[in-house]
């Protein structure tokens, strides 16, 4: 990927289902837990089970500066404050609620805010390449497709065959399959959402296959409390929330937000003869490696792991699986579905005695 920028922030929120870990890790608490950063979300919710710590590590800086400012804004802000200055409802108040919690950030951290700080008074969660690409779905490309009514009604919690027949009778039109075809197209979502280096190992056809995805989402039977369905097709989260931010697991990230690490750099480049780990979220990074960089990596990963580590990870349309002597325990969710529509499989790997 030498050829992909990580100077601005691709993704402000984490697009995969922190509740994926969560009920499918055999045990979080007390383990040492390395998370791949992202936005944050996923490393933040794992706090909520009181691990001996979680490291945060990306190639991006700037992800990294993000997960930082999230972590802080649990820090000092109360709930309401941290609703507000993250974006999640409107706020005036974003400048001064920074000011209370910039000196709690690490010196590079703080210049890179300071030098930024229309991006936090606009809402930070809403500030990514990826959330801009989804907003301008939701604001000029479904118009055109469904009103405010058909909108709003698919968000109202139904029974599944009511859900099903809804989808038949007033979503599925062809506006809807043409128009979301032409706007998740390979080469719009390469240039507008994500990278085209992100989807050079995708050899099957992007907009039929997450349509077909976004179809298992809005016929299931929680389309109505799926948060990520929601921001997807509203560019907000409305009154929904992401894990980290539900407020029965606020408190609980608060006290433990001192256990939150960062390290910057490849994950190869942590030194496995200084820290070992129980637990990785492995984001989808395997997504975006040819097969030759995916095994190089995945050797580097299992140095890094303590016997019987478990390794979660999800594959969107590159398929990847860990290499032996890890073997596969689990592969869906044992409550629900996942909420990150969009990806195709969600692996938990654990690596055997060796």
């Amino acid at each position: 990927m030498k050829n992909v920028k990580f100077d601005l922030i691709r993704y402000a929120n984490v697009w995969e289902d922190p509740d994926m870990l969560i009920n499918n890790y055999t045990a979080i608490e007390d383990k040492r837990i390395l998370s791949i950063a992202s936005a944050g979300d996923n490393c933040l919710a794992l706090l909520s089970h009181n691990p001996e710590c979680v490291v945060a590590v990306d190639v991006s800086d700037v992800q990294l500066y993000l997960t930082e400012l999230k972590a802080c804004a649990i820090k000092i802000l109360s709930y309401s404050e941290c609703e507000s200055f993250l974006g999640f409802v409107p706020s005036g108040n974003r400048s001064t609620y920074y000011s209370y919690l910039r000196e709690e950030l690490t010196e590079e951290s703080r210049l890179y805010w300071d030098d930024n700080l229309g991006v936090i008074e606009s809402g930070i969660i809403h500030s990514g390449k990826f959330e801009k690409y989804l907003r301008k779905f939701s604001q000029k490309v479904l118009p055109m497709i469904h009103s405010e009514k058909v909108i709003s009604e698919l968000f109202q919690e139904k029974s599944l065959g009511d859900q099903q027949q809804f989808y038949s009778e007033k979503w599925n039109t062809w506006r809807w399959r043409i128009l979301f075809k032409v706007f998740f197209s390979k080469f719009v979502m390469g240039r507008l959402g994500r990278d085209p280096e992100f989807l050079k190992q995708v050899e099957v056809h992007v907009s039929s296959f997450i349509l077909n995805q976004a179809k298992e989402a809005i016929t299931s039977e929680q389309a109505f409390d799926n948060h990520i369905l929601r921001y997807c097709l509203t560019g907000s989260f409305q009154e929904l929330r992401p894990y980290y931010m539900q407020k029965d697991n606020f408190e609980d990230i608060k006290r433990n937000i001192s256990k939150l690490e960062f390290r910057s750099g490849l994950i190869g480049s942590l030194d496995p003869s200084i820290e070992k780990f129980d637990l990785f979220n492995l984001s989808n990074i395997f997504e975006y490696m040819d097969s030759t960089t995916f095994q190089k990596v995945a050797s580097q990963i299992q140095n890094l792991a303590k016997p019987k580590a478990q390794f979660g990870y999800w594959n969107l349309m590159v398929n990847r699986s860990l290499i032996d002597p890890i073997s596969e325990i689990k592969n869906k969710c044992k409550n629900g579905m996942d909420k990150g529509f969009f990806y195709n499989e969600f692996h938990i790997n654990e690596l055997g005695l060796v």
